[in-house]
């Protein structure tokens, strides 16, 4: 499915199956992504803030460049998730994002944090 440019803020899409969407520059701010099948997607240029992900199989995303304040990402599912070049990226409480340990692209801080097993409010910029 291709969603280039697609406005879908606040859209309800729980329970969607999206696996290998196209979401370039999408506009999902908002957006109710629980429990979705979005295995492989690219959301390369994404508006994400306040994206509920929660419970939601990411396994292989790509989310380049993607925009992320206040993301929501309980229990999803990260193995193999590039966030690479991500923007405002938070992790609340890094121990209930257990497949966080498998994504790849973090920044070196994170990854050094993530070894370390340290519970905090995380952002990509550090505990704090």
């Amino acid at each position: 499915s291709k969603f280039r440019f697609a406005n879908l803020r606040n859209a309800y899409l729980s329970l969607a199956y999206l696996r290998l969407a196209y979401l370039l520059l999408a506009d999902l701010s908002g957006a109710d992504l629980i429990g979705a099948s979005l295995k492989n997607a690219r959301f390369f240029g994404a508006d994400l803030n306040e994206a509920d992900f929660n419970k939601a199989d990411l396994s292989g995303a790509n989310f380049r460049e993607a925009n992320f304040l206040g993301a929501k990402f309980n229990r999803a599912n990260l193995n193999q998730t590039n966030f690479k070049q991500v923007k405002n990226l938070f992790f609340y409480r890094l121990l209930a994002v257990e497949s966080l340990y498998k994504a790849k692209n973090l920044n070196a801080d994170l990854e050094k944090r993530l070894k370390a097993k340290k519970r905090c409010l995380f952002t990509i910029n550090g505990c704090k």
